[in-house]
């Protein structure tokens, strides 16, 4: 009896001995799974690994000073104040300024003074271009103001105008501020005419003369161009544009995919609105490029476009995705 009761404890020992094993290599193994390359965790820690400086509250400042201005509307040369600010603000951060000119050379806006505001920061290492645009220009009448008898109005354009300026105009803050880790060259675009008037044959004067004024030589230099249009929403929804995911859907998934990582409450992966607007000229140019615009403000075009719709949080959510893409991709 006595022997049998010892083969017995040896054989649940012996047992005891093998599941312990056999646990260890499995605990193991699951913990070498999760830290691999694209585990849920290995993810939110590459977003962690780039320190932002993207500042919304220094965004939201720049709207505020440019809706100091009053409407900045391109027919009665409104827009040349602010033109000249943003010059003088890109300068002192050391980037290249040229001020394009052109005239209107059809619709409302035919024979109109227009200027385009390029910003350059050259990187010495690479000379091809990834290029950041905004309108600066705002409308000079409110089409959709539910109060008809103020549709001749032109509006503050808080978010339709001034936070896509806000967003590049703080996102050169932070190029010069990280220049040193460049890899490639930059340019910002403030388009002038985007909202001369309704009607695309009315709008969009800015961007047509800067696409069709590129040389083959810069277009080869061209990675893409983004489009940063009413990005301030305090109630930020911004889709996948059904005109950029088409033509180069690489570069919206991209986009998207991106503000995922950094994990971006204000962007949605997936289409919703067809937009004309200042990409179009580029994408016609066969130029890789993306509008990143949330279509369903309630505010657009309305003099109810004002400073207290627009927030530091949206303004930042754009601008550190601009950011992200400029460093990290």
């Amino acid at each position: 009896m006595l022997d049998n009761i010892k083969k017995l404890c040896n054989s649940l020992m012996t047992a005891f001995l093998i599941g312990s094993s056999l646990f260890f290599l499995i605990s193991c193994a699951g913990a070498k799974e999760s830290s691999a390359p694209g585990a849920g965790a290995a993810n939110g820690g590459a977003a962690k690994e780039i320190e932002l400086k993207f500042n919304g509250n220094n965004a939201l400042s720049f709207v505020y000073e440019q809706l100091a201005m009053g409407p900045r509307t391109s027919k009665d040369a409104k827009q040349t104040a602010l033109r000249d600010r943003l010059s003088s603000k890109l300068k002192a951060l050391g980037f290249t300024v040229e001020i394009q000119p052109l005239k209107g050379a059809s619709g409302m806006g035919a024979g109109v003074d227009f200027y385009n505001v390029i910003a350059t920061m050259p990187c010495a290492q690479n000379q091809n271009l990834r290029i950041f645009g905004a309108h600066y220009d705002t409308i000079p009448v409110a089409p959709n103001d539910p109060d008809a008898s103020k549709r001749m109005t032109p509006i503050a354009g808080a978010n339709d105008g001034a936070s896509g300026v806000a967003v590049l105009m703080e996102l050169a803050r932070v190029v010069a501020e990280r220049k040193s880790e460049l890899k490639h060259s930059i340019k910002l675009i403030f388009f002038d005419g985007e909202d001369f008037y309704t009607g695309t044959d009315n709008m969009f004067y800015g961007s047509r003369h800067y696409a069709a004024s590129i040389s083959a030589e810069e277009k080869a230099k061209i990675e893409y161009f983004i489009l940063a249009d009413m990005v301030g929403d305090s109630d930020l929804n911004i889709y996948q544009e059904i005109n950029s995911l088409r033509k180069f859907p690489e570069l919206t998934e991209k986009l998207f995919a991106s503000a995922e990582t950094l994990g971006l409450k204000g962007f949605h992966a997936s289409p919703r609105h067809q937009i004309f607007d200042d990409h179009i000229p580029f994408i016609e140019a066969g130029i890789p490029s993306a509008v990143l615009i949330d279509f369903d403000y309630p505010y657009w075009h309305t003099v109810s476009d004002t400073g207290d719709k627009v927030s530091a949080d949206s303004l930042a959510q754009c601008g550190k995705l601009f950011e992200y893409m400029i460093f990290e991709k």
